[in-house]
C-alpha cells in the first residue's frame, strides 16, 4: 500500500479505509476470508475449485449503484 502513495488508515464502519494524497481506497481484505475457502476431500482439487465458485459467484454477478466521481476528483485520475 505504500508504494501505491498510501500512507494513512482510517477506519469507518468497521471497514478500513487506505488514504492516499490523491484518493481512497476500501481495505476488503476481511471478506477474503469469509466463507472464501473450500476443502479439498479425497484429492478433488476440481470438485473443490467448482464448490468455491458457486459461493463466489453471487458475488461476482452483483451489480452496484456506484456514485459518479466529481469532475474535479476525475482531473486528479488523469
Amino acid at each position: 500500500m505504500q508504494a501505491l502513495g498510501f500512507n494513512q488508515t482510517i477506519e469507518y464502519n468497521r471497514i478500513r479505509f487506505h488514504v492516499s494524497e490523491r484518493s481512497v481506497i476500501a481495505d476488503l481484505a476481511p471478506l477474503a476470508y469469509l466463507d472464501l475457502v473450500q476443502e479439498i476431500e479425497d484429492g478433488m482439487v476440481h470438485n473443490a475449485v467448482a464448490s468455491l465458485y458457486e459461493r463466489l459467484h453471487p458475488l461476482l454477478e452483483c451489480k452496484h449503484r456506484w456514485y459518479p466521481l466529481s469532475a474535479g476528483a476525475q482531473a486528479l485520475l488523469h
